[in-house]
């Protein structure tokens, strides 16, 4: 099963969620996540908890849903430097096969402010992947 299809299968409405960070990337081509990042509405996130959803707390302290192969988050987003809105990343999302993902350049800004080693390693593959797009166009 592809991510489309896997995010498909959770019936979200569009405009109340996000696909986010690296499963972004997937979504993109880029490369293989091993889990799927989704950011949700405060509504839908309280409807998959009612639905069984296991909620954890973070190291971060941040709260997320999981459910299988699924983590989900809700609200604003706040690491580091990088601080944004969901309706924000919701608004500027790129949909491919009818899933809205992360905005390129978000996660480029999310991937700085976190600063990793995997991070900066995505932050190449991003680059990579926009010079091959626009030498297509």
């Amino acid at each position: 099963m592809t991510i489309y299809e896997k995010i498909k299968s959770l019936n979200l409405p569009l405009g109340k969620y996000v696909v986010l960070a690296g499963s972004a990337l997937e979504g993109y081509g880029i490369r293989k996540a091993g889990d799927i990042d989704i950011a949700v509405t405060s509504d839908i996130y309280r409807k998959l908890k009612d639905a069984g959803w296991e909620e954890i707390v973070k190291p971060s302290g941040i709260k997320v849903l999981r459910n299988e192969e699924f983590e989900v988050g809700k609200d604003n987003w706040c690491y580091g430097d990088y601080v944004t809105s969901l309706e924000y990343l919701i608004r500027g999302a790129t949909i491919i096969e009818e899933v809205p993902f992360v905005a390129l350049e978000e996660i480029v800004k999310f991937k700085t402010a976190f600063n990793r080693e995997k991070d900066r390693k995505d932050i190449e593959l991003i680059k990579d992947y926009i010079k091959k797009e626009k030498n297509v166009i």
